[in-house]
């Protein structure tokens, strides 16, 4: 399986620890992450960037991806119909990622992780329903403007 890890512009470095634990055990899967402005270097993945112009030929690669919360990055998941584990990063002192990621969780377009339980996330992706998302003009605008304003106030 192709996985791809990104954590946009901001670091995310225990979900990378994690992974590389996964992967020491996981031959069968092939990573590649995008590490922002995280400190650690993942070892086991195929390679490993913190950003670039033309992130859209990952996630097109990808069989699954795995990500923060942030909202830019959902909106790519969404975009290319991905299978996707979104874990908040805790790391965020806000806590706007939980509330986002819940919201699309329920919505069914994404699982929503949890570091503890990734390996059998990751297993479970593969049967889990994933809800596809359909572009209609404006929808994920107003999904975004609207958990944006709630954060504003």
């Amino acid at each position: 399986m192709k996985l791809f890890i990104t954590v946009g512009t901001s670091s995310f470095d225990p979900l990378f620890r994690r992974m590389d634990d996964i992967l020491q055990e996981r031959a069968d899967f092939e990573a590649i992450g995008q590490i922002g402005t995280g400190r650690y270097k993942p070892i086991r993945f195929t390679k490993i960037f913190r950003f670039t112009r033309n992130i859209d030929k990952y996630y097109a690669w990808a069989d699954l991806i795995i990500s923060h919360g942030g909202a830019g990055t959902i909106y790519d998941i969404l975009r290319f119909n991905k299978k996707a584990i979104v874990i908040p990063n805790s790391m965020v002192v806000e806590e706007h990622q939980v509330e986002l990621v819940t919201v699309l969780h329920k919505l069914g377009y994404i699982m929503m992780g949890d570091l503890d339980k990734l390996p059998d996330q990751i297993d479970a992706s593969s049967t889990y329903d994933f809800k596809p998302y359909i572009s209609k003009p404006g929808k994920i605008q107003c999904i975004l403007d609207k958990y944006i304003r709630g954060i504003i106030g």
